[in-house]
Parts: C-alpha cells; sequence; structure tokens
C-alpha cells in the first residue's frame, strides 16, 4: 500500500508531490522502525520470564532433588525449550 501511494504521488506532477512523497516514505520508515523495536521488546520480555521462570524452577529442584513432581515437571520443561 506504502509503495502504491508513493508511486501515486510520484506519478503527480509538480514540486508540492515530491515534498510529499519524501514525508510519507520517512513516516513509512519510522512506522516500520517502531514496529521493529516493539516486536524486539516483547521477544526480550518473554525470553527473560522464560530465564527466571527456569531458574526459580532448577533452584526449588536443588532445594528437593527427589521431589517426584518437580523432576517430572523439569523433565517436561526441558523436552520444550
Amino acid at each position: 500500500m506504502v509503495f502504491t501511494l508513493l508511486f501515486f504521488l510520484q506519478s503527480n506532477s509538480g514540486d508540492s508531490s515530491v515534498g510529499i512523497c519524501f514525508i510519507v516514505f520517512i513516516l513509512a520508515i519510522v512506522l516500520i522502525a517502531i514496529a521493529v523495536n516493539a516486536d524486539a521488546k516483547k521477544k526480550a520480555k518473554t525470553l527473560a520470564a522464560a530465564r527466571d521462570a527456569y531458574h526459580n524452577s532448577l533452584t526449588r529442584l536443588k532445594a528437593n532433588p527427589t521431589n517426584a513432581d518437580l523432576i517430572r515437571v523439569s523433565k517436561v520443561s526441558h523436552n520444550h525449550i
């Protein structure tokens, strides 16, 4: 859609269309950068939560290594990583 708009603005003659085309192009780049940054933050937050859950589980397992429930959860979690 952005490329269609850029093509339309570029095909119109006149000095004002060049300025508008440049503004739309910059706006598209900014919106893409914002989306990529938001996605990276979401992935980092998910990874941090998974790491914290893993370390908490490992701490509980080390504190009670013979607990069958913890061992079973640990094996299931390890298989999904």
